[in-house]
């Protein structure tokens, strides 16, 4: 038989504190953290310089853009009275096309002054806000919203438009009776209640508009205030200067409350589309009330 004998171990002692005394501790830096929150942040390359240059190329697109269309005009009465003088054409052909076409000419004027000004501004971000960085579209926001996602967002259009109704009220007891804004009346003067100029005011406002607008405040300033405010800040400022730029005092309130929804909206959800949306929802009723205005209902 084997007698098989095991050794006697001895007790094992362990001595915590001896323990944790020789192992060497490495501890982060204090100023870690707000490197890699930093590194977090949404930055983007354009600076105030490039916002300079982009509001200088608008302002010479919109004022040689209103030239032009004026010019065009009186070009093409000269060229008429010209042609018609060398009876090249019938006589009375300018009044007989003025009569057929002067109906949509202010509707027809609006969309092609708005598109030249808003072209310009989307020239001026691509050369002087995107390529000279070479960043692309989407660091403006331009990502994917998908349709669930979108339709979610225009339901909160009912609240959000309670919210503005609540300002207005709010600014008419504080103030006192607000007089009527002139924009509906500058935007209708001249134009007749037709189908084509509605299709006009539809293109240019719930449009052309939301895009470029949004593009501009949300996508460009409100990201560059965001390189160095918080979201508060840049929404606030942004909304101011989105506010100012309509030139409607009595409206400023209600303009200034929906511009930081739109900068909540796109911050929020990570894609320019949402802001874009609700503001197309926004001026698609104060649309319809311009067709209410022209249709005397």
């Amino acid at each position: 038989m084997i007698n098989w004998r095991v050794a006697s171990v001895p007790a094992l002692k362990i001595n915590p504190m001896a323990a944790l005394r020789g192992v060497q501790w490495s501890w982060p830096r204090a100023q870690a953290l707000p490197r890699v929150q930093a590194a977090r942040r949404d930055t983007v390359p354009w600076t105030w310089v490039d916002l300079g240059r982009i509001a200088l190329f608008t302002a010479v697109i919109a004022v040689s853009g209103a030239l032009a269309l004026v010019l065009v005009r009186l070009g093409l009465s000269i060229g008429f009275a010209v042609l018609e003088g060398m009876g090249m054409v019938r006589s009375g052909t300018f009044d007989h096309l003025s009569a057929v076409y002067g109906p949509y000419s202010a509707a027809g004027t609006m969309l092609l002054g708005g598109g030249i000004v808003y072209g310009g501004l989307f020239y001026a971000i691509h050369r002087y806000g995107l390529a000279r960085h070479g960043a692309a579209w989407g660091t403006l926001g331009f990502h994917r919203l998908p349709w669930a996602r979108a339709g979610r967002i225009a339901a909160l259009f009912i609240p959000i438009t309670l919210g503005g109704v609540v300002i207005m009220h709010l600014e008419a007891a504080i103030l006192g009776p607000l007089t009527a804004s002139p924009g509906p009346t500058l935007l209708t003067r001249g134009m007749p209640a037709l189908p084509g100029n509605f299709v006009m005011l539809f293109l240019l406002l719930v449009v052309i508009t939301p895009i470029a607008e949004e593009t501009f405040f949300r996508g460009f300033l409100y990201k560059l205030l965001r390189n160095r405010l918080p979201t508060w800040a840049a929404a606030s400022l942004s909304a101011g200067a989105f506010a100012a730029i309509h030139g409607a005092p009595t409206l400023f309130p209600w303009l200034f409350y929906m511009g930081i929804v739109y900068a909540l909206l796109a911050e929020r959800t990570g894609s320019l589309w949402s802001s874009i949306l609700i503001h197309a929802l926004a001026n698609g009723l104060v649309t319809f009330t311009l067709v209410v205005v022209l249709s005397g209902w």
